[in-house]
């Protein structure tokens, strides 16, 4: 099977997940990794303070690509190879990062300053974000039209999979978008627990302040393929285009449906999340049911007994 390794974003963040990175080969490096950057112990903080700790911005972007990091080493140790990358939000990097395009420790620097030029322009205005599953695109984007108004837009933020979204904007028209969504009876509206409105037009600000810290970061092209949550396509090799599409990606919607059939076009059949949860993976069963779609423990226990490198782990 020809595989693609998905490295997921912020929302699956628990402290349990501290545990589970524990018990990789990598893990506690790369947590020492972050810990460097943020100056602080966060397995410690994130064990005395709770689940309000690690949904900060900057903890949960460090905790989130730090596990994907160690996921993702201990997949190649065990022989399992990927012929493409993408990254979900914040995982974008982990994507790049894994594809040999950043080094482990810029990767880390870079989406901690990502975080704080986040938190600085949601500090200007309270947002939130909210999942939206089971309703057509048509009747989300009609809400959101409807709710917003001059400097106080709402917008899908997250095109997920069929019928799965992510709307964000100030928090009051998204509470009002929420009870126009609500009386069209989907199968669920969920708060996602992130410190605020990402991918949508409030984040403007952090997209002018980020631009400057891609310049002191050496990004390299990858000799394999990794998809841009942005346009859905491949990552551009150009300097000057790569930069520019990660600054956007901070205040533009993820298009995460578009990358995985991007990834099915060029021959991929099964697909990965590096990462903690399985929230991709959900996704991915309402993409394209006919890829295998899996998360990284199943698959590396199944590569550990010897048949999971080049067939299917089902079962």
């Amino acid at each position: 099977m020809k595989t693609a390794f998905l490295f997921p974003g912020q929302g699956a963040h628990q402290v349990a997940m501290l545990d589970e990175m524990d018990g990789l080969p990598a893990g506690k490096r790369c947590l020492e990794l972050a810990n460097e950057i943020a100056a602080l112990d966060i397995a410690a903080e994130a064990r005395r303070r709770g689940q309000s700790f690690l949904a900060k911005n900057e903890i949960a972007s460090l905790v989130t690509t730090a596990f994907s990091l160690a996921a993702g080493r201990a997949l190649e140790e065990a022989g399992v190879e990927a012929i493409a990358y993408g990254g979900y939000s914040v995982g974008q990097w982990t994507a790049m990062c894994a594809a040999g395009m950043i080094t482990p420790k810029d990767m880390l620097r870079i989406v901690y300053s990502r975080a704080q030029c986040m938190n600085a322009a949601s500090e200007r205005n309270d947002g939130m974000m909210l999942a939206v599953i089971g309703l057509p695109v048509e009747s989300v984007e009609g809400v959101c039209r409807r709710v917003s108004a001059e400097g106080e837009n709402v917008v899908i933020s997250n095109y997920n999979a069929p019928g799965q979204f992510t709307i964000a904007g100030h928090r009051r028209r998204v509470e009002w978008a929420r009870k126009e969504l609500a009386a069209l009876s989907p199968r669920q509206l969920v708060p996602i627990d992130v410190s605020g409105a990402w991918h949508c037009p409030m984040m403007s600000p952090a997209a002018t302040a980020f631009a400057p810290y891609l310049e002191s970061v050496s990004l390299r092209a990858s000799p394999s393929p990794v998809v841009d949550n942005v346009t859905g396509d491949l990552l551009p090799h150009d300097r000057n285009a790569l930069a520019q599409t990660l600054t956007r990606h901070v205040d533009h919607p993820v298009k995460w449906d578009r990358c995985v059939r991007r990834l099915i076009a060029l021959g991929v059949d099964r697909f990965v999340e590096v990462g903690f949860g399985n929230m991709l993976t959900k996704f991915g069963v309402f993409i394209d049911r006919s890829c295998e779609f899996v998360t990284y423990d199943r698959l590396l226990r199944a590569a550990q007994r010897g048949y999971g490198t080049s067939g299917s782990c089902a079962g």
